[in-house]
């Protein structure tokens, strides 16, 4: 079966060697898809885009308007930011897409060494991109505010991050509709992508965030900041 395209960007203070390292250990735990960095001479293009703090429809619109101009076939495309993502009453947003279109946009903002420590920020790199591909395949189906340890919890609450980066991320309800319209396949790619996540040691174990999410709970009661949230639009 032919693989699905999906390349990835970075742009502001996003470490590129730390991509390419995740974009290696996506494409070794499955076969379905295949990422790919962005050529760097395409990539440039997305330069004027690091904002500080930018709307998330902005910034995706100007993204899709940008891979309109750019010569070749682009039609999955998952860039990595450090703005500060802000949606309506939402100020601090996780990541945003365009999935109908395979756009999408993932935030470092107020991550690092606050919800997963600077050195760990591969897995959460690694759960983005695993969250952006299913929401690729499948986008009709939008998160739920009830968080569940589930791939699609909204995570108004910061922590509730690391619940869903964990093996069986899918809550019954979820796995339920998934199958009843139809989205069988779908479903099977998810479950083979976090069986082969289990089988490298799982998200957490596997990238060490097991031995230090504890340390982050405790901080976050001293200290909440605004809620960082995920949506898909």
């Amino acid at each position: 079966m032919a693989q699905m395209p999906i390349e990835v960007a970075q742009i502001g203070n996003v470490p590129p060697e730390t991509i390419r390292r995740t974009i290696v250990h996506a494409n070794s735990l499955q076969n379905e898809f295949v990422y790919i960095s962005l050529p760097e001479e395409i990539a440039r293009g997305l330069r004027p885009f690091e904002y500080a703090k930018v709307d998330l429809d902005e910034l995706l619109n100007a993204i899709e308007q940008f891979r309109i101009k750019i010569s070749g076939y682009h039609p999955h495309l998952i860039v990595c930011i450090d703005s500060q993502l802000t949606s309506g009453k939402f100020t601090n947003l996780f990541w945003g897409s365009l999935p109908d279109k395979g756009l999408a946009v993932i935030t470092i903002a107020n991550v690092p060494g606050v919800i997963i420590p600077g050195t760990r920020m591969a897995a959460y790199y690694l759960h983005a991109l695993a969250i952006s591909t299913f929401y690729f395949i499948a986008p009709d189906h939008g998160p739920h505010d009830a968080t569940r340890g589930c791939a699609f919890d909204f995570n108004n609450e910061k922590m509730g991050l690391l619940k869903s980066m964990k093996a069986r991320a899918l809550c019954d309800d979820c796995r339920r509709t998934l199958v009843n319209v139809g989205f069988q396949y779908c479903l099977s790619i998810w479950i083979h992508w976090i069986e082969c996540l289990k089988k490298a040691g799982g998200w957490s174990r596997r990238l060490g965030l097991e031995k230090t999410s504890m340390h982050f709970q405790r901080s976050l009661l001293d200290h909440q900041p605004k809620a960082l949230t995920w949506r898909k639009r």
